[in-house]
């Protein structure tokens, strides 16, 4: 959004004329717009000519035919530095803020981020050394139609109330369940 609003379009047959010169420009100038710029550009570049070639210029293409799951999150991953966290978020949130269909949601699956393992080891469902894939695991034992449901709510808690120091177990929705609370 920010990208586009400093460029000053919103359509896709505007963006899809820069060079990658002229996005490098727009990220960097005249401030930053992500932590590595030069390293955005490429990836938005890549994204653009993606989308352009694959899908005829309609990212809606990537979910208008109904897909399962498991095509959806792959569909995101052929993407250029998207890897299968960002590509299960990404399906996440076009599920729950876009209301996408898809088949199923049994491919889509949480997010394997810091405050993801911390949130679970806190409310003692995973060991303190889980692996990525044993956190993913326990969301599919818990909820094997759609592991990744609990991703938002995870994120929230995690943000909001479990942080790393000094939680805020008073405030989080799941203290009555938290067996680490400090209340």
């Amino acid at each position: 959004y920010l990208f586009m609003k400093r460029f000053g379009a919103f359509e896709f047959e505007d963006i899809k004329k820069l060079l990658l010169a002229d996005i490098a420009k727009i990220f960097s100038d005249p401030t930053p717009l992500h932590t590595y710029p030069d390293m955005m550009a490429k990836v938005l570049y890549r994204v653009i000519q993606d989308i352009e070639n694959k899908y005829l210029g309609d990212a809606s293409k990537i979910w208008s035919d109904n897909p399962s799951s498991e095509t959806l999150v792959n569909r995101f991953n052929d993407f250029y530095s998207v890897g299968p966290k960002n590509a299960n978020m990404a399906a996440n949130i076009l599920i729950r803020q876009f209301k996408i269909p898809l088949k199923d949601k049994i491919a889509i699956n949480i997010s394997t981020e810091i405050y993801t393992k911390r949130v679970l080891q806190r409310l003692e469902l995973i060991s303190e050394n889980a692996s990525n894939d044993e956190i993913i695991k326990k969301a599919q034992e818990i909820y094997p139609s759609y592991p990744g449901i609990f991703d938002y709510s995870v994120r929230e808690i995690g943000t909001n109330w479990c942080t790393p120091t000094n939680p805020d177990c008073k405030a989080c929705y799941m203290v009555k369940y938290c067996p680490s609370k400090t209340i």
